[in-house]
């Protein structure tokens, strides 16, 4: 498991994103929501059926913004950290109460209502390319080497089942796998903590994880299909109002209300709070655009292609 390790010198011709779609393929069969009927939907409603009636009026631009939560080798320090934010709130962001701010529809394993298959019919779309709305998907934890946990039979982080197994067999899908799945559509990917900006305690000498970073994972140029790159929130955990600030500014330039927000090298937010988390961990002196030329275009191509990505790479944000 060493050699896998992103920290080692050996470098491949493609991410570990790729590696791990590559060795997994594209996927075709996905759970009958008829055949379970309300099975794990103790309200038998959505999350996002039941929340409109307490929402603010519409407002200017596009209604939502769907944001995948995935939790790899974390302790969800994260999660609580965010929950306790009030500048803006968890809560006023679901609500809609923020102008300018898209009412955000969260999936988040702990928050959302709905349970099992239920909770992946969004993920599913999205992945089919049928969900009606741009998406965001967030990252809490570091990424494991799920291509060595395949091939031994086994999976390090799991969040979900889905018939993707051997003549539609039932298997557990990794936080990882999703990730790899989702990433190429995306309109932006944020990892949130040490573990999933850096690699963390998991990624430490020695781990049989072969654990890593979000931006390890994809890739240094990574760049989603609104040209944002990977967004890198560190701490452990920050603190809950520097990211959701993040998020905040982020999803004012998907809304069309803003310009997106200036990043260092190292995929920090150079102009937002998050600088102020720790002094030495966060700050981010030097800050370059996010629309700076992509240096693997050609690499990213295939997979994009592969997984029904759409082509355009495009860094302006939507129109209204």
């Amino acid at each position: 498991m060493a050699d896998r390790q992103t920290r080692t010198p050996r470098q491949l011709d493609r991410t570990p994103a790729e590696e791990l779609f590559e060795e997994l393929g594209p996927v075709d069969r996905y759970h009958d929501y008829e055949e379970l009927g309300d099975f794990g939907m103790p309200a038998r409603a959505m999350m996002e059926d039941l929340i409109p009636p307490m929402s603010a009026p519409e407002r200017f631009g596009p209604l939502e913004k769907v944001p995948f939560w995935f939790a790899g080798a974390s302790c969800d320090g994260c999660s609580v950290a965010v929950t306790g934010g009030t500048t803006p709130s968890l809560e006023s962001m679901l609500l809609g109460a923020h102008p300018g701010i898209p009412r955000v529809v969260l999936h988040h394993p702990v928050l959302n209502v709905e349970a099992g298959a239920h909770y992946l019919r969004p993920a599913e779309q999205a992945v089919l390319g049928e969900i009606d709305a741009r998406y965001v998907v967030i990252l809490e934890g570091s990424i494991m080497d799920e291509v060595a946990a395949y091939r031994s039979g086994g999976y390090w982080s799991a969040q979900g089942e889905e018939p993707w197994g051997p003549d539609g067999d039932v298997r557990p899908v990794s936080a990882t796998e999703w990730i790899a799945r989702l990433a190429p559509n995306a309109a932006a990917m944020i990892a949130i903590g040490t573990c999933a900006t850096w690699g963390g305690i998991p990624a430490a000498e020695g781990n049989p994880t072969g654990a890593m970073s979000l931006m390890d994972f994809l890739g240094k140029d990574y760049r989603s299909v609104l040209g944002v790159p990977v967004v890198n929130v560190p701490g452990c955990p920050p603190i809950g109002d520097n990211f959701n600030e993040t998020v905040a500014a982020v999803l004012y330039f998907l809304q069309g209300f803003g310009p997106l927000p200036e990043f260092d090298e190292l995929g920090r937010p150079g102009g937002c709070s998050a600088r102020r988390c720790t002094a030495a961990a966060c700050a981010a002196p030097t800050t370059r655009k996010a629309s700076s030329p992509r240096s693997s275009v050609t690499r990213s191509a295939s997979w994009r292609s592969a997984v029904g990505a759409r082509s355009s790479t495009a860094t302006s944000p939507p129109e209204a």
